[in-house]
């Protein structure tokens, strides 16, 4: 993965801002464990990130607890292009990928790196490019290989790295640009956000800068269908032979024909209503979020290299999705696996996830709180305003609707022995009725038992919606 292009540091500095940003308060025992650091190697990645990462601070309070705060001006992207900008291997492939070297010490000095160092960091780019078809040549030292594939990388690379920022183009050349791609976007049967434009345009200025370095092959042979109804008269000092070539590399990265398009946005309106249907789930404005949907998949699948970053993340989102998101991936799972879909592969049904759980972002929440009905008691021998506390704490940190119920200590006696209306208890005090589940806690409760809580309200909804007869799906 293109990921392991970044130092050592640099991943791991990446990994605990991304952990951070994902659960934004955490112990540090927690974190030296995950990451398997030391505390003084885990306090200097610290003071390196808030010193490098303007956008960002990571704070430690008195308690151990770490938490991160994103500015309000920035976004999870600015994090990827940071760490993109100051990776020497991914500097060397920028350099390659609008210039030749004649010499390593040519390079080197560009780079401000020995010649050692270039050639370590070149065979190490090699390593992860060659599965992808193209490679790092020597003499004269430049990129060689399949060109489609050179330009997919790059521009999921620059996108990565300037978002959408046309770095060396002129005002008027990113109107040009703009002026294709809006273009484009009218004979595509998509219906394309001005985002998404941007993005397409972004894609030709890349295509445009390889284009300086030398004349590449037309690309492609799913072109006509968008040229035949693009009045090129309005790019008259254009080559057609040019925008043959952008039209089908832009056909070949962005999306496919119109027939395979329809067919995609068939299926994916079949699958993603029987898992609303399985779920009781509704979701607003669902017919344009399924056009979005089916844009990101397509993207996704013509892509012949992976995102340079981002790929290794829609494993680890997948990896990490709590019990109740688990769940609903082994139902995307088992419906895409038997679906007419093309291209099914691991990192394909990753980014389905990605996708589904992203685009739908109030689904899991949803289903829990309509399928749980989650009663949860305490019972503790302290006094009436530290039991409250926990209720306060327990309802501002699990973000499920559940009730809540103090149990007097003295009455601990009388909680009734059958039919009790609780699905846990949690206390100093072991209760005297076992048939209720109990978790012994200290007076104080913990993010651990948070998120104890928290599991067992997603797998009784879970339970009680697998109890559900297939005659009450629709």
């Amino acid at each position: 993965m293109f990921r392991e292009l970044l130092s050592t540091a640099s991943q791991v500095k990446l990994q605990l801002i991304e952990s951070l940003l994902n659960d934004s308060h955490c112990f540090i025992a927690d974190l030296l464990a995950e990451f398997d650091l030391s505390l003084s190697l885990f306090r200097k990645y610290v003071t390196e990130i808030n010193h490098d990462l303007s956008f960002l601070k990571i704070s430690i309070d008195a308690h151990s607890l770490v938490s991160l705060e994103l500015h309000s001006f920035a976004a999870r992207s600015d994090v990827y292009s940071f760490f993109l900008a100051e990776s020497s291997a991914f500097k060397l492939l920028e350099l390659l990928f609008s210039s030749h070297f004649s010499s390593y010490e040519t390079l080197a000095i560009e780079l401000n790196l020995s010649k050692s160092s270039i050639i370590r960091l070149i065979k190490k780019i090699n390593l992860e490019i060659q599965p992808y078809d193209f490679h790092i040549e020597k003499k004269p030292i430049r990129l060689a290989g399949n060109e489609i594939n050179i330009r997919q990388f790059y521009a999921v690379f620059f996108l990565e790295k300037y978002q959408h920022e046309f770095r060396d183009a002129s005002k008027n050349q990113e109107q040009e640009f703009l002026k294709i791609a809006q273009l484009f976007a009218a004979a595509t049967p998509l219906k394309l956000y001005f985002s998404d434009i941007r993005k397409i345009a972004f894609i030709i200025y890349v295509h445009s800068r390889r284009d300086r370095l030398f004349a590449s092959k037309p690309a492609g042979d799913k072109i006509e269908y968008f040229l035949e109804r693009i009045d090129l008269a309005d790019f008259s000092h254009y080559q057609r032979s040019y925008l043959e070539k952008v039209m089908g590399y832009l056909t070949s990265h962005i999306t496919a024909d119109p027939t395979i398009y329809s067919q995609v946005r068939q299926t994916f309106l079949h699958l993603t209503k029987q898992i609303f249907d399985k779920y009781d789930y509704e979701e607003t404005d669902f017919q344009e979020k399924l056009t979005a949907v089916t844009f990101k998949y397509l993207l996704e699948t013509n892509l012949n290299v992976p995102y340079c970053i981002l790929n290794d993340r829609l494993a680890r989102f997948a990896a990490n999705c709590d019990y109740a998101q688990q769940a609903v991936n082994r139902e995307i799972i088992r419906l895409v696996t038997h679906s007419e879909l093309p291209a099914i592969r691991p990192a394909t049904i990753n980014h389905l996830i990605y996708i589904f759980h992203t685009s739908f972002p109030l689904f899991a929440k949803q289903i829990i709180d309509q399928h749980a009905n989650y009663h949860l008691a305490l019972l503790y021998d302290t006094n009436g305003d530290h039991t409250e506390m926990i209720r306060t704490q327990i309802k501002q940190f699990v973000p499920y609707d559940l009730t809540i119920t103090i149990l007097n200590p003295l009455d601990s006696f009388s909680i009734p022995a059958v039919k009790e209306p609780y699905d846990l208890i949690i206390g100093n005090i072991v209760p005297p009725s076992q048939k209720i589940p109990f978790k012994a806690t200290d007076i104080f409760i913990t993010r651990e038992e948070i998120g104890f809580i928290a599991r067992n309200i997603q797998e009784k909804a879970i339970q009680q919606i697998e109890k559900k007869p297939p005659s009450n799906l629709h």
